[in-house]
C-alpha cells in the first residue's frame, strides 16, 4: 500500500511491470493503468493468471459473432464484447484476440473490437467503452446511465 501511494503518479498509462522489494521478498506486480477522464480513480487487485476459460470465452465469442458480422454489408465493422469482471484487463482482451484470432480469417474484415466495461454500471451508473483491437486503449468513452 505504501509503495503504491508513493508511485501511483509516476506509473505510466497502459500495462507495466514493477518490482516491490521492501517486503522481505521480491514481489513483481503487473499494473494496468487506464486514464478515464472525469472518473475517480479505483484500484483493483487480482490474481496474476487468468482462468483457462478466458481464452475459451473469447474463442467462442469470435466463432459465434464474426461470421454474422462479416456477412453483413457495411462500410465499417465493429465487434462489441463485454467486460463484467475487474480481474480481466484490457490487455488480456487484446492479447487473447491476437492469439485466438489466428484461427478466424474473418477477423481481417473487422475494423475494430471494443469492450463495454459493465463493472461500474450498478454501483456508479456508468459504462466505459474502450477499443481493444487492433490496439489497446487508444480510444475510449463513457456513457452515464439514468
Amino acid at each position: 500500500k505504501e509503495w503504491f501511494s508513493d508511485k501511483r503518479h509516476t506509473i505510466p498509462e497502459g500495462v507495466s511491470i514493477h518490482k516491490i522489494s521492501n517486503l522481505g521478498f521480491d514481489l513483481n506486480v503487473k499494473i494496468e493503468k487506464t486514464n478515464l477522464p472525469g472518473y475517480e480513480g479505483k484500484v483493483f487487485v487480482g490474481r496474476t493468471k487468468m482462468p483457462k476459460t478466458f481464452r475459451a470465452i473469447i474463442k467462442k465469442a469470435l466463432s459465434e459473432k464474426l461470421p454474422k458480422l462479416t456477412a453483413t454489408n457495411a462500410d465499417k465493422r465493429i465487434l462489441l464484447l463485454e467486460k463484467n469482471s475487474p480481474l480481466v484487463g484490457y490487455d488480456e482482451f487484446t492479447e487473447t484476440i491476437r492469439l485466438v484470432g489466428t484461427e478466424h480469417p474473418e477477423l481481417a474484415e473487422v475494423d475494430e473490437i471494443w469492450v463495454a466495461n459493465t463493472v461500474p454500471m450498478e454501483s456508479e451508473k456508468v459504462a466505459w467503452f474502450l477499443r481493444v483491437w487492433p490496439d489497446c486503449m487508444e480510444k475510449k468513452f463513457k456513457v452515464k446511465l439514468a
